[in-house]
């Protein structure tokens, strides 16, 4: 009977010991989850005044916005004020949709950015992305306007601007040479 009650208690702490053995490897180990990118759009500015018909100018801003994962058009916000003195009128506010074309009607290698606006009643407009990263505005056929003032904008450079955000020029044309096949 003794030898029953050593060989149970025996039994007894081998099983005890074997389940505390599996109990540390039988848990799923735990998966890290990665956060999503913070940023989802980046945007390149420019600022300039533009022709109009009945007015100095239009003090311009353009801000073209492009998919943070992708590189790829996102959207764009053109801001417009008029320079007349004695103008009321509010600043103007337009949005839409934008493409990179090769080509215009003067440069079949020029980079152009066509702006589809989404007001139905807005008209096109399309820039040429020029060497130093200014943008000339040019009709909605892609020929250069027929003004006396050069509509030209230039790259608005970010308050916080880092050595790869300088050029605003750069991170375009690449996006350009990425959309064309």
């Amino acid at each position: 009977m003794r030898f029953q009650r050593g060989a149970i208690a025996v039994s007894g702490l081998c099983a005890t010991l074997l389940l505390g053995a599996c109990a540390g490897t039988a848990s799923a180990p735990e998966q890290q989850v990665s956060e999503a990118p913070v940023s989802l759009t980046v945007s390149d500015s420019w600022r300039g005044v533009l022709p109009c018909l009945d007015c100095q100018g239009l003090d311009t801003r353009l801000t073209l916005l492009r998919s943070g994962v992708t590189g790829l058009p996102a959207g764009y916000v053109i801001d417009q004020k008029r320079l007349d003195a004695t103008s009321q009128a509010p600043a103007t506010s337009r949005t839409g949709d934008w493409t990179i074309e090769k080509g215009s009607l003067t440069d079949p290698s020029a980079t152009i950015f066509r702006l589809e606006p989404d007001m139905p009643s807005a008209s096109c407009m399309a820039f040429q992305l020029l060497d130093r990263g200014a943008l000339r505005q040019l009709d909605c056929r892609g020929a250069p306007l027929n003004v006396s003032r050069e509509p030209i904008l230039q790259p608005v450079q970010p308050p916080s601007a880092s050595a790869a955000a300088r050029d605003t020029a750069g991170s375009s044309q690449a996006a350009a040479k990425k959309a064309t096949p």
